[in-house]
């Protein structure tokens, strides 16, 4: 029996009396007025009471928790309230709440609110989540089994949504299983759909062996306006991405991607506007036990851009800003007449460009070489009588 412990740090206080037996009777109480008293960098307050019961073997516990105010290094933390009443015989009723609001990892990071409920018998219940952050909203319902003595969770996913201003709300489209401890994870085909988007991934992975799989289709370009620079007033097309990932014992991945026709018009800040249609976009990437290689290759109207790049594995695990690459760009500009749209200067030129480069250095400082042929027969500008 414990009639009366207490454990103070300042103004911090801890409680607990009860009995320890084969049968459990603790009541407990926390009262931190001040977060510094037991971390000197921390500010906030916590405080909560709950009891203990049942056996050591199948305890329940039922707590209330709250904190507000919490700043620790780049964490912040507005206010939290925990309500709990959990019983570890997993044929029994639990309830659990979670709430929290404004809460920040890093400045540019902050969940305005967060929610996480469970309800049920641990070996049949259902566990939702909302998360509220700056960039998306996050929603997921599932049911599922908690087994203590595997340490793992093995339910279905019913519902997932994901809503962002910039990139639309997509939607879970079928239930998918998942299974999750820490010796393995395996997560059945989970598919997302955004309008005539979709985006499909399923895993399976152990610490000796593990594979993922992703496949993109359709993704819209006209999503990511808002990171495009300014001068680039359209970009349309789609995106189809294919990866294939083993996560273990290396990581290996071979990543295709293709991009869609569409169109991308430019406009500079003191020029016309200049329209070019994209095709036969490709893109590919492979990264095995010796190297990184990728390709790509795009059509800009009557103009091509490709290259490739090559990067050794080891200097990328080393330290990749510091791995050297090798690769090269190629470059046919057919009609060199958009250079009247960059360079208002220039009133008219006929021509064509051919680049032929190399690319060395290392991935921080690259450094390009090679030669390129302008042939231009006739050009003119205006500012300085030239012709």
């Amino acid at each position: 029996t414990i009639k009366q412990f207490n454990l103070s740090s300042g103004a911090a206080q801890l409680e607990v009396n009860g009995k320890i037996d084969k049968q459990l009777d603790l009541n407990w109480l926390v009262d931190v007025k001040q977060l510094s008293d037991l971390l000197p960098d921390a500010q906030g307050n916590i405080n909560g009471q709950g009891h203990i019961s049942g056996t050591s073997a199948q305890p329940v516990v039922n707590a209330k928790l709250n904190m507000e105010h919490i700043v620790y290094d780049t964490i912040k933390l507005n206010s939290a309230k925990l309500n709990a009443a959990v019983n570890m015989d997993t044929s029994v009723h639990s309830n659990l709440e979670l709430s929290a609001q404004g809460l920040s990892l890093a400045p540019d990071n902050k969940i305005t609110q967060l929610k996480l409920s469970l309800n049920g018998p641990l070996e049949n219940h259902r566990l939702k989540l909302y998360a509220h952050h700056t960039k998306a909203v996050l929603s997921l319902d599932s049911n599922g089994k908690l087994d203590m003595e595997k340490s793992s969770w093995d339910g279905v996913i019913k519902q997932l949504i994901l809503d962002s201003p910039e990139f639309g709300k997509w939607s879970q489209t079928k239930a998918a299983d998942l299974y999750a401890s820490a010796e393995k994870v395996v997560l059945s085909s989970l598919c997302l759909k955004e309008q005539s988007s979709s985006l499909c991934t399923e895993l399976d992975w152990t610490p000796k062996k593990g594979r993922a799989k992703l496949n993109l289709t359709e993704l819209d370009f006209s999503r990511a306006q808002a990171y495009l620079p300014e001068e680039i007033t359209q970009f349309t097309g789609s995106l189809n991405l294919n990866a294939d990932v083993d996560l273990a014992p290396q990581l290996l991945a071979v990543i295709n991607a293709e991009i869609k026709p569409g169109k991308l018009v430019y406009h500079p800040v003191d020029g016309e506007p200049v329209e070019l249609a994209h095709r036969n976009g490709l893109i590919k990437a492979q990264y095995d036990a010796k190297q990184l290689n990728s390709s790509w290759n795009i059509e800009l109207g009557p103009h091509t851009i490709g290259g490739d790049l090559n990067i050794p594995r080891a200097a990328i695990e080393k330290d990749p800003l510091t791995a050297p690459i090798k690769g090269q760009i190629q470059i046919n500009i057919k009609d060199i007449n958009l250079l009247t749209t960059i360079v208002p200067q220039i009133d008219k030129v006929d021509g064509h460009l051919l680049a032929d480069l190399k690319l060395a250095g290392v991935l921080a400082q690259p450094r390009v070489s090679g030669h390129a042929e302008f042939i231009a027969p006739y050009m003119s500008i205006n500012d300085i009588g030239l012709q």
